[in-house]
């Protein structure tokens, strides 16, 4: 039986392989069985040599253009920022508006709460039924080349700072935007609620690799861009 070196050093020749392999969309567990390596060992120099940053779904032309103007807006936002903490507003606000203009896109009416206290973001409907959102955005790890977003509000006292999970009763969905890109995560509540974490990780660029040992199991596939669970 042949075993799976994890601890051995890369060498250049392996290295080169594994470019070719990544740049060619080749599936990870093809990857361990050509280089005989683990997954975490292949997924791992795969980040480092930032080979897996154009992996996956090759982007559209329109697709760019959309990113470049995302990523330069949120320059200026930044630079035009007395702090950290007016940058992020800003980006939640300019990724809530986005939100709006994908659901009247997408034919549904659409209304904000007075309060911005509320704990919806919006409400909407279609076809006579009325549904609550909440709106998350999901920042990009370029180390680890997948999207990020916490589906759970924080409370602060004089102590410490609390994670809340919303409830059934406040949201019917929530609604991801991804930072840079128009691209959207759709996730009922329930389905979130149902997992043990409120930390979700999305892959629209590339196939997640299930590792049993990993605590962090949502798959997120089946969310992307599916609006059509809004009925």
């Amino acid at each position: 039986m042949l075993s799976i070196r994890s601890n051995k050093k890369w060498n250049k020749k392996e290295i080169k392989k594994l470019g070719f392999l990544y740049s060619n969309d080749v599936p990870v567990d093809k990857i361990r069985k050509l280089l005989n390596r683990t997954d975490q060992s292949i997924m791992g120099t795969a980040r480092r040599f930032k080979f897996s940053k154009h992996r996956g779904l090759r982007p559209q032309k329109n697709d760019i253009e959309i990113k470049k103007y995302y990523q330069n807006l949120s320059k200026k936002l930044k630079k035009n920022s007395n702090d950290f903490g007016v940058y992020t507003r800003r980006i939640s606000h300019f990724n809530e508006q986005s939100t709006i203009i994908k659901l009247i896109k997408l034919n549904f009416d659409v209304y904000k709460p007075i309060l911005d206290s509320s704990v919806a973001d919006l409400i909407i409907f279609k076809n006579k039924k009325m549904f609550k959102i909440q709106v998350k955005t999901a920042g990009y790890s370029e180390r680890f080349d997948y999207f990020e977003s916490k589906l759970a509000s924080r409370k602060h006292t004089s102590n410490k700072s609390l994670t809340l999970r919303y409830s059934k009763k406040e949201i019917d969905f929530f609604i991801i935007k991804l930072s840079g890109i128009f691209k959207f995560y759709v996730i009922p509540i329930k389905d979130a609620l149902s997992q043990k974490s409120a930390n979700l990780r999305m892959f629209p660029n590339r196939k997640k690799v299930q590792i049993k040992s990993r605590a962090n199991v949502f798959n997120t596939d089946k969310y992307f861009e599916a609006f059509d669970l809004i009925k």
